[in-house]
Protein backbone atom coordinates (compact mmCIF):
# COMPACT_ATOMS: atom_id res chain seq x y z
CA UNK A 1 0.00 0.00 0.00
CA UNK A 2 2.91 1.98 -0.42
CA UNK A 3 2.74 5.47 -2.44
CA UNK A 4 6.50 6.15 -2.62
CA UNK A 5 9.72 5.34 -0.93
CA UNK A 6 12.29 7.82 0.25
CA UNK A 7 16.11 6.57 -0.14
CA UNK A 8 18.46 8.12 2.54
CA UNK A 9 22.27 7.66 2.67
CA UNK A 10 25.27 8.39 4.52
CA UNK A 11 29.17 7.86 4.76
CA UNK A 12 28.93 6.23 7.76
CA UNK A 13 26.71 3.17 9.00
CA UNK A 14 25.41 5.23 11.95
CA UNK A 15 25.05 8.50 9.65
CA UNK A 16 24.19 10.72 9.74
CA UNK A 17 21.72 10.11 6.79
CA UNK A 18 21.07 12.52 4.04
CA UNK A 19 17.65 12.20 1.98
CA UNK A 20 19.03 10.79 -1.61
CA UNK A 21 15.41 10.92 -3.38
CA UNK A 22 12.03 10.02 -2.78
CA UNK A 23 10.57 7.90 -5.63
CA UNK A 24 7.45 5.73 -6.31
CA UNK A 25 9.90 3.48 -8.15
CA UNK A 26 10.98 0.25 -5.94
CA UNK A 27 14.73 0.54 -7.68
CA UNK A 28 17.16 3.76 -6.99
CA UNK A 29 20.87 4.00 -8.75
CA UNK A 30 22.78 7.21 -6.75
CA UNK A 31 25.12 8.94 -9.15
CA UNK A 32 28.28 11.25 -8.70
CA UNK A 33 29.50 9.48 -5.74
CA UNK A 34 32.94 9.01 -4.75
CA UNK A 35 34.76 5.82 -6.08
CA UNK A 36 36.12 4.08 -3.15
CA UNK A 37 34.18 5.25 -0.58
CA UNK A 38 31.53 3.24 1.82
CA UNK A 39 28.14 3.96 1.26
CA UNK A 40 25.19 3.05 3.71
CA UNK A 41 21.77 3.50 2.49
CA UNK A 42 18.58 3.11 4.02
CA UNK A 43 14.65 3.42 2.49
CA UNK A 44 11.40 3.59 3.94
CA UNK A 45 7.97 3.62 2.29
CA UNK A 46 5.52 6.38 2.80
CA UNK A 47 1.90 7.12 2.15
CA UNK A 48 0.36 10.99 1.86
CA UNK A 49 -2.91 11.33 4.14
CA UNK A 50 -4.86 14.69 4.41
CA UNK A 51 -1.57 16.10 2.40
CA UNK A 52 0.99 14.74 4.69
CA UNK A 53 3.62 12.20 4.53
CA UNK A 54 3.18 9.67 6.53
CA UNK A 55 6.33 7.28 6.81
CA UNK A 56 7.23 3.91 7.92
CA UNK A 57 10.29 2.25 9.71
CA UNK A 58 13.65 2.75 8.17
CA UNK A 59 15.28 -0.68 6.41
CA UNK A 60 18.43 -1.90 7.58
CA UNK A 61 21.31 -0.20 6.13
CA UNK A 62 22.58 -1.88 3.21
CA UNK A 63 26.75 -0.93 2.55
CA UNK A 64 28.20 -0.48 -1.14
CA UNK A 65 31.69 0.46 -2.68
CA UNK A 66 31.16 2.26 -6.16
CA UNK A 67 34.29 1.61 -7.85
CA UNK A 68 35.97 4.00 -10.74
CA UNK A 69 36.44 2.16 -14.19
CA UNK A 70 40.24 0.43 -15.00
CA UNK A 71 42.51 2.11 -17.30
CA UNK A 72 45.00 -0.07 -19.21
CA UNK A 73 48.16 1.66 -19.05
CA UNK A 74 50.35 -1.05 -21.00
CA UNK A 75 49.31 -4.45 -23.11
CA UNK A 76 52.31 -6.00 -25.30
CA UNK A 77 53.00 -9.45 -26.41
CA UNK A 78 56.23 -10.43 -24.14
CA UNK A 79 56.87 -13.96 -25.90
CA UNK A 80 54.74 -16.17 -28.50
CA UNK A 81 52.60 -16.77 -25.76
CA UNK A 82 52.19 -14.25 -23.48
CA UNK A 83 51.25 -10.77 -22.81
CA UNK A 84 52.04 -8.22 -19.99
CA UNK A 85 49.11 -6.30 -19.23
CA UNK A 86 49.60 -2.92 -16.79
CA UNK A 87 46.82 -0.72 -15.24
CA UNK A 88 46.32 1.80 -12.92
CA UNK A 89 44.92 1.19 -9.39
CA UNK A 90 41.12 2.23 -8.65
CA UNK A 91 40.98 4.05 -5.62
CA UNK A 92 38.49 0.90 -3.36
CA UNK A 93 39.46 -1.88 -5.64
CA UNK A 94 40.41 -5.29 -3.54
CA UNK A 95 41.45 -6.72 -6.64
CA UNK A 96 41.03 -7.36 -10.55
CA UNK A 97 39.17 -9.83 -12.94
CA UNK A 98 41.68 -10.08 -15.91
CA UNK A 99 39.39 -10.87 -19.00
CA UNK A 100 40.21 -12.25 -22.73
CA UNK A 101 38.32 -12.47 -26.09
CA UNK A 102 39.14 -13.19 -29.40
CA UNK A 103 37.68 -10.10 -30.70
CA UNK A 104 36.63 -6.76 -29.40
CA UNK A 105 32.90 -7.32 -29.50
CA UNK A 106 33.21 -11.39 -28.24
CA UNK A 107 32.65 -12.64 -25.48
CA UNK A 108 34.88 -11.93 -22.95
CA UNK A 109 36.42 -15.16 -20.68
CA UNK A 110 37.93 -14.24 -17.06
CA UNK A 111 40.95 -15.39 -17.13
CA UNK A 112 42.74 -14.17 -14.32
CA UNK A 113 42.03 -12.28 -11.09
CA UNK A 114 44.64 -10.71 -9.15
CA UNK A 115 45.50 -8.06 -6.38
CA UNK A 116 48.04 -6.28 -8.22
CA UNK A 117 47.90 -3.80 -10.95
CA UNK A 118 50.04 -5.61 -13.27
CA UNK A 119 50.37 -9.73 -14.94
CA UNK A 120 51.68 -12.26 -17.85
CA UNK A 121 49.19 -14.05 -19.02
CA UNK A 122 50.37 -17.28 -20.36
CA UNK A 123 49.66 -20.19 -22.66
CA UNK A 124 47.83 -18.33 -25.38
CA UNK A 125 48.62 -18.79 -28.96
CA UNK A 126 51.39 -18.04 -30.97
CA UNK A 127 50.74 -14.97 -33.51
CA UNK A 128 47.57 -14.67 -32.42
CA UNK A 129 45.10 -11.26 -31.60
CA UNK A 130 43.52 -11.19 -28.19
CA UNK A 131 41.25 -8.42 -26.46
CA UNK A 132 41.94 -7.73 -23.25
CA UNK A 133 39.76 -6.11 -20.55
CA UNK A 134 40.36 -5.06 -16.64
CA UNK A 135 37.15 -4.97 -14.48
CA UNK A 136 38.15 -3.63 -10.38
CA UNK A 137 36.02 -5.36 -7.50
CA UNK A 138 36.16 -5.33 -3.43
CA UNK A 139 34.67 -7.09 -0.99
CA UNK A 140 33.22 -6.39 1.72
CA UNK A 141 31.86 -9.14 4.16
CA UNK A 142 30.35 -12.06 2.06
CA UNK A 143 29.52 -9.09 -1.05
CA UNK A 144 31.37 -8.32 -4.33
CA UNK A 145 30.94 -5.27 -5.80
CA UNK A 146 32.22 -5.07 -9.32
CA UNK A 147 33.13 -1.80 -11.15
CA UNK A 148 32.95 -1.34 -15.04
CA UNK A 149 35.05 -2.74 -16.97
CA UNK A 150 38.28 -0.96 -18.74
CA UNK A 151 38.19 -0.52 -22.62
CA UNK A 152 39.40 -3.44 -24.60
CA UNK A 153 42.82 -3.37 -25.48
CA UNK A 154 43.99 -5.28 -28.85
CA UNK A 155 47.75 -7.32 -28.40
CA UNK A 156 48.63 -9.68 -30.83
CA UNK A 157 51.29 -12.28 -29.62
CA UNK A 158 54.64 -12.68 -30.94
CA UNK A 159 55.32 -15.61 -33.95
CA UNK A 160 56.55 -18.72 -33.21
Amino acid sequence: GAQGYEVWYATAAAGPYKLARSTADTAYSKTYLTPGTRYWFKARAFVMEDGSRVCGAFSAAVCGVPLGRARITQAYASGATRIRLAWESVPGATGYVVSIAGASGGAYTPRLTTAATACTLTGLAPGTAYHLKVTPYTRLHTATYSGPASGSRAVRTLPK
